[in-house]
């Protein structure tokens, strides 16, 4: 570590942080899935009894020495407590985490590959828990919703549908830039890229992963099984989505290089779907982003810093995500987030006048009432 901080790095994403102490006496995992040959035994490898002692030792004898920041990832750790004792200010361990319940929505039961009932509580829940959870142990959050075991949020909890696309992209943008905490984004999602297309087959898939449970089933079932199913999980989960190489023209490969061709393959829509082409385009994603960013930047106390509250008229819809974020100050903002394909009209008494900050469409809340389009998002306030 000190190597790389001699050199000028700024600090360190931690990998699977949490999986370095395990119970000494390496027992074997309980059966708890009967049907499969392999059970989980995280309850044995993650966070295990020496997991602090480490990590107060890497900040004793690397950490503290040089002006540098951490972020580790908690593979299993989800819990609220547990959390706490990696981040919180008096713990003086790390200083933000990525926890993976937000990645993990969609998984089956048994497995990742499994179908698994996605809702929009899901996420509504998830972020209550971490926007409020870290003021109460005074620690940092780690704002994300991609990342490179995953596949893209775009396509997985909005839309990735030509109709659709452009504005599913940016409504998810209002949603991750208004959070309190450090924004992450794996690239890519600053231009709105989308998972792999339903007609790539198997063997367009290069990773590891996504390979082997694909094979292991098939031997289950028999050479000639239909795998559909299992194809259609792993167009949505598959760790190669957010791997597959940046799209920065409509050059071979998508411009990520010129040589040979790269070991994973484009994507098929990168000929549209590039960062040059966006930056012709003031109405396309990256633009969108851009403005996104400077808004967080300008009123930093209200979205950096913000306290979450979601708005009760609408917290139990699986269509309309709506939240304020408000500064120390009381200086307020208004959320809303449209996760359906559906025109969404809304009942807004509470916030009648308040004018949009950023949006689709420059709106004012009328008479208490408001209609979004499909997947359209709106960031409101009453100044």
């Amino acid at each position: 570590m000190e190597f790389w901080l001699d050199r000028g790095a700024d600090g360190f994403r931690i990998d699977s942080m949490n999986l370095m102490s395990k119970h000494p006496d390496l027992p074997d995992a309980p059966v708890t899935r009967p049907d499969s040959e392999f059970q989980p035994g995280d309850l044995y490898y993650a966070s295990g009894p020496r997991m602090h002692e480490y990590i107060r030792e890497m900040r004793e004898k690397v950490f503290d020495k040089y002006s540098c920041m951490t972020v580790g990832e908690l593979g299993f750790t989800k819990d609220e407590n547990s959390v706490a004792e990696y981040v919180a200010k008096d713990r003086h361990e790390l200083n933000m985490v990525f926890t993976g319940d937000i990645v993990d929505m969609d998984f089956g039961k048994n497995h990742k590959y499994e179908h698994g009932d996605y809702r929009l509580s899901k996420l509504k829940t998830i972020t209550n828990l971490w926007q409020k959870a870290m003021l109460k142990c005074d620690g940092w959050n780690a704002v994300y919703f991609d990342n490179h075991d995953s596949g893209r949020s775009l396509s997985r909890y909005a839309s990735d549908l030509p109709q659709y696309r452009k504005e599913a992209a940016k409504m998810l943008a209002i949603y991750l830039g208004t959070l309190s905490g450090t924004l992450f984004l794996l690239q890519g999602q600053e231009i709105g890229m989308a998972n792999l297309p339903e007609s790539w087959t198997i063997d367009d898939y290069a990773d590891v992963e996504g390979k082997n449970y694909y094979n292991s089933v098939l031997q289950k079932r028999g050479k000639d099984a239909d795998m559909s199913d299992v194809l259609a999980e792993m167009r949505i989960k598959a760790r190669d989505n957010g791997r597959l190489p940046m799209q920065w023209s409509a050059e071979a490969h998508g411009g990520f290089t010129k040589g040979s061709k790269p070991w994973m393959r484009v994507n098929d829509d990168y000929g549209e779907w590039n960062v040059e082409r966006q930056e012709k385009d003031k109405d396309n994603v990256l633009a969108f982003w851009r403005r996104v960013l400077s808004l967080r930047q300008q009123e930093k106390d209200i979205f950096v810093y913000g306290t979450f509250s979601e708005v009760k008229d609408y917290e139990e819809s699986e269509e309309l995500f709506a939240f304020t974020m408000e500064s120390y100050e009381g200086r307020k903002a208004l959320v809303l987030l449209n996760f359906s394909d559906k025109e969404q009209n809304l009942r807004l008494k509470d916030f009648d006048g308040w004018n949009q900050l950023l949006g689709n469409n420059a709106k004012r809340i009328e008479d208490g009432s408001l209609e979004l389009k499909a997947y359209e998002g709106a960031i409101y306030s009453s100044w």
